[in-house]
């Protein structure tokens, strides 16, 4: 049934333009524009005189005179692919996003705008639906530099299923499991000849934390990071950690503000919990010690908000209590059972094969 009626809106539409031979432009959703007199277009959409503005993914089809072949490649090229992608991240679908995403990306390059903006937000989709947390902070840090050149940008984070809380994107925390896949994305960042990452602010928590884990001995960062009264000390906790001192990094959440929001209290506890296992402050072999309570904080109260947080502190705890396997059934249960896709889940399953 809708294939039929999609067959006669088709036709009624190519009568209709075969009757009209004035310029016009019909949107997706049938609107008709008359008199429809081009004044730019680029991949980034059509403007008309008078100002009105469309994606290419808002046009079915049109008849724009001198330009029509410009018209014509990019809503092919840009229009379809474009209002693909968008239909799935607004219907939730976040897989099977390649190759439209690239090939967007490819033809947008430089030029930061909507087509750039969805075809990375699409990018770092299909990216977290694989699994691959670390490749996916190359296009958000993209996305986060659009946002902070062009604000308007921020409208379309809803239909595209990008949930931000302030400069912090909370599908993805800033914290690293893989540690040779964030070598890699910090080496794309750094030799990206695309958009532009020198306006984000030089305390943004995910070029930092990518940072300390690739350059743990770097000097200065410390001084960076403490400029900033939410993330620093969180991020001088993670590179104290990484350098193996345990101590400073529980000295630096002591300092961390109590007006933490909940993506840094987690991040918190986690960096804490993991730094009193290393410090040998309780048995390893003790199920009530304080370490593991401090981590399975994290999936009592945030395990539908952080996923990856969660079953990241579950896999540690479990790590930490081999001598007892039956005190933990529930906690191996919960992270194959409820965590199945995350990365710590992905590899306890292929680690018990």
């Amino acid at each position: 049934m809708l294939k039929f009626l999609m067959v006669i809106i088709v036709s009624c539409l190519s009568m209709l333009s075969g009757v009209l031979s004035a310029q016009h432009v019909v949107l997706r959703d049938l609107t008709f524009i008359e008199a429809a007199k081009v004044e730019s277009m680029d991949v980034n959409g059509l403007v008309l005189d008078g100002g009105l503005q469309f994606l290419w993914s808002d046009i079915l089809q049109g008849k724009v005179g001198q330009q029509q072949n410009k018209f014509d490649g990019f809503l092919k090229e840009i229009g379809l692919p474009l209002f693909r992608i968008q239909s799935r991240l607004a219907g939730g679908s976040f897989d099977d996003l390649q190759p439209m995403a690239n090939q967007l990306l490819q033809i947008s390059a430089d030029k930061a705008g909507p087509t750039a903006y969805i075809a990375n937000a699409a990018s770092f989709h299909d990216f977290l639906s694989q699994g691959m947390r670390e490749a996916a902070a190359v296009p958000l840090i993209n996305i986060l530099a659009m946002r902070t050149a062009a604000p308007d940008l921020k409208s379309l984070d809803r239909k595209l299923g990008l949930r931000f809380k302030k400069d912090v994107c909370l599908n993805l925390l800033p914290i690293w499991f893989d540690d040779s896949a964030a070598k890699l994305a910090w080496q794309n960042l750094q030799s990206a000849s695309g958009l532009n990452t020198a306006n984000l602010k030089q305390e943004n928590p995910y070029l930092l934390s990518l940072q300390i884990l690739n350059e743990p001995q770097t000097t200065d960062l410390t001084s960076k990071v403490k400029k900033e009264t939410g993330w620093g000390p969180i991020l001088v906790a993670q590179s104290a950690w990484l350098n193996s001192n345990p101590g400073s990094a529980l000295e630096s959440l002591q300092n961390s503000s109590p007006n933490l929001d909940a993506a840094q209290r987690a991040l918190a506890l986690y960096y804490r919990g993991l730094a009193m296992r290393d410090l040998n402050m309780n048995s390893p072999s003790d199920a009530t010690a304080p370490w593991k309570l401090i981590l399975l904080q994290i999936p009592a109260q945030y395990e539908n908000q952080f996923p990856e947080l969660s079953a990241a502190a579950i896999y540690q705890v479990l790590a930490g209590s081999r001598d007892m396997p039956e005190e933990f059934e529930s906690l191996q249960q919960e992270l194959t059972n409820r965590f199945p896709t995350t990365w710590h889940g992905r590899h306890y399953q292929s680690s018990r094969k």
